[in-house]
């Protein structure tokens, strides 16, 4: 397989309105997922570059609290960045691609939904109008009001759409956004940026409605710590959310933080084995495993577990390997050394304890490879935790009680599944689950609804997927009004 090196763009920093070649070079590079390759330093901001870019966004806020430019202006802001997106969406795709190992045919959707989600932001304006609270004569309002600068701190395996969800709607609620993408997957996020630089100066924002700062663990940490920061949203592990969330504490800001998630599937009785199989193998295989609503641990029947695993090994014997630009390719490497090296470990830890596992499928001799495994009841102490990776837990359960009980003990929250052929009996268990997602019968990356929302439950983080309430995590409630005539 081939290198990468010229099909990466150079990752550049936007601080106060000027583009920079970041300070820092980290001890990593970026390497080519499908060889292991080296192709390009990992480099970070200094932190005084990261305390000029908040700095900045703090200003802007004090001199406008009302919100960068007018709503009118945001619009404009947001419909323009829309259309150049629609263009530029094949170059995200292929960076994504090579940052994360990701077939390109799936960096391809998510970039081609870029668009969609600025016009999606754009229609949400008007839902932070001024709200009239008028009674008895008295004039009284309510309003959302921008809290002040955002800092979205993005994950490597779908960088540039979660950048840009959040930052679509942190501009609809009118805060200047910092952007921080993972060390891992910079360069898709870079062409992001100088989109929406464009798209800012277009409509008359300010010249900082959005920056771009470059780095891992530290960077991170500045940004949560810094005390003008006022809206923080992370994604990625528990162990980094936790991170965040304590460097954040002292200063308390508006905070989401989705993290990672061990997601129960319990397949009934009743279920359709063959469509059970099928959605299990594309549902811990999407995004080559690395999709915090992966399915991640299985409740099966004693009576159903051996056709399941020979069903499951069937579907992903079917899947056609190929390095992350190939456009046949349905399975790609892993993205990262440390993604593979923990991965690894985990798989270790697994088979030294004895535990049955099946692996499907031949993986090139180089590279960062990790194939389809089928962990057959692990011991519980092994298999709490979430593998982020193609990897799937099945565990032998007598009925469904027990099922609830010992998903219940897992470190989940995030996404759960139900197989079964009574669409009544899947409601029913779905809402004992303790997630905030269930789908039955199926394991799609889609919403089921566009009301749709998912809190983010326990350990699995602090916040929830849906518009309004992202939108609604950007602003604060403020009444102002004619006071009542009491003597209270």
């Amino acid at each position: 397989m081939t290198s990468v090196t010229a099909q990466l763009n150079t990752p550049r920093q936007l601080i106060d309105g000027i583009w920079h070649l970041p300070t820092h070079v980290l001890d990593h590079h970026l390497v080519d997922p499908a060889t292991g390759a080296p192709i390009q330093s990992q480099v970070a901001s200094s932190l005084t570059d990261i305390d000029l870019a908040v700095e900045a966004a703090w200003r802007a806020h004090r001199a406008d609290p009302l919100g960068i430019g007018t709503p009118e202006q945001r619009i404009i802001a947001l419909e323009t960045a829309a259309d150049h997106l629609d263009t530029i969406a094949p170059k995200i795709a292929e960076q994504d691609s090579l940052n994360s190992g990701i077939p390109v045919t799936i960096t391809r959707l998510f970039a081609g939904a870029l668009a969609s989600t600025f016009r999606g932001a754009a229609a949400r304006v008007i839902d932070v109008a001024p709200t009239d609270l008028s009674s008895a004569g008295r004039r009284v309002t309510l309003s959302r009001l921008p809290l002040g600068p955002a800092a979205i701190l993005a994950p490597w395996n779908a960088p540039t759409a979660v950048a840009a969800k959040k930052t679509a709607y942190a501009w609809a609620a009118g805060c200047p956004v910092i952007v921080k993408p993972s060390p891992w997957s910079p360069n898709g996020t870079t062409l992001l940026v100088e989109i929406l630089e464009q798209a800012a100066a277009t409509a008359g924002l300010s010249h900082v409605a959005i920056q771009l700062v470059l780095g891992g663990i530290d960077a991170g940490q500045a940004l949560a710590e810094a005390p003008h920061v006022r809206v923080l949203s992370f994604t990625g592990s528990r162990v980094g959310g936790r991170a965040v969330a304590a460097a954040a504490a002292a200063n308390v800001p508006s905070i989401q933080l989705e993290l990672g998630s061990n997601n129960p599937a319990l397949v009934l009785s009743d279920a359709d084995l063959e469509l059970t199989a099928t959605q299990l193998a594309a549902g811990m295989t999407k995004l080559n495993g690395a999709w915090c609503e992966s399915p991640g641990t299985v409740f099966v029947p004693p009576s159903l577990r051996e056709e399941l695993i020979e069903l499951l090994s069937v579907r992903l014997s079917e899947l056609r390997v190929g390095s992350p630009l190939d456009p046949d390719a349905e399975f790609g490497p892993q993205s990262n050394p440390a993604q593979y090296a923990t991965l690894q470990t985990r798989l270790g830890q697994f088979m030294a304890a004895g535990t049955r596992t099946v692996t499907v499928g031949a993986m090139p001799p180089q590279g960062l490879w990790i194939p389809p495994t089928l962990v057959i009841d692990p011991p519980l102490d092994l298999a709490a935790a979430e593998t982020f990776g193609p990897v799937l837990v099945l565990r032998t359960c007598l009925d469904t009680s027990t099922a609830l009980v010992e998903a219940a003990s897992l470190e989940t929250g995030l996404a759960g599944y139900v197989f079964t052929r009574s669409i009544d009996e899947g409601h029913r268990i779905g809402r004992l689950l303790p997630v905030g997602e269930v789908k039955i019968n199926g394991t799609s990356l889609l919403d089921m609804s566009e009301h749709s929302t998912q809190e983010f439950w326990y350990g699995s983080g602090v916040g929830r997927h849906g518009d309004a309430e992202l939108l609604r995590l950007f602003t604060g409630a403020r009444i102002v009004g004619e006071d009542v005539d009491s003597p209270l």
